[in-house]
């Protein structure tokens, strides 16, 4: 009976610092996207090509495409980013050139702050 209540102690340990762990990288990801939330528009890119975009999305419906994300996230996809930037292109081509050149920016560092949010492997490769 002795091993069992051993054993439960450090389950509870990993469990205890799993959570803890949870919580730092979450803090560590808010700080992070809100410094790109604040971050100078004029270091993002300024172009979009829509061929770009159509080859991406093409590029996630492929086989290989649907491989890769069901390898890497155990699911395959519907492409929502890929339709999203190429939506984005599309409609951003009737706008003037200062404009759209805005909007890219503000597309691409959004999309960064997004990312930066969700989390990655960065989180454990930090604190390693």
């Amino acid at each position: 009976m002795g091993e069992r209540n051993d054993l439960s102690e450090v389950i509870n340990i990993f469990k205890d610092a799993a959570s803890m762990s949870d919580d730092v990288y979450q803090q560590k990801r808010e700080n992070k996207a809100n410094e790109i939330a604040h971050t100078s528009l004029g270091k993002f890119p300024k172009e979009m090509s829509c061929v770009t975009a159509m080859d991406e999305l093409f590029q996630c419906f492929s086989l290989g495409g649907q491989i890769r994300n069901f390898y890497q996230y155990g699911d395959f996809t519907m492409c929502e980013r890929q339709s999203s930037k190429l939506r984005f292109c599309l409609t951003i081509t009737g706008k003037s050139s200062d404009e759209r050149e805005r909007m890219i920016q503000r597309f691409y560092r959004d999309r960064l702050v997004d990312d930066k949010r969700r989390g990655s492997s960065e989180d454990v490769w930090d604190q390693r």
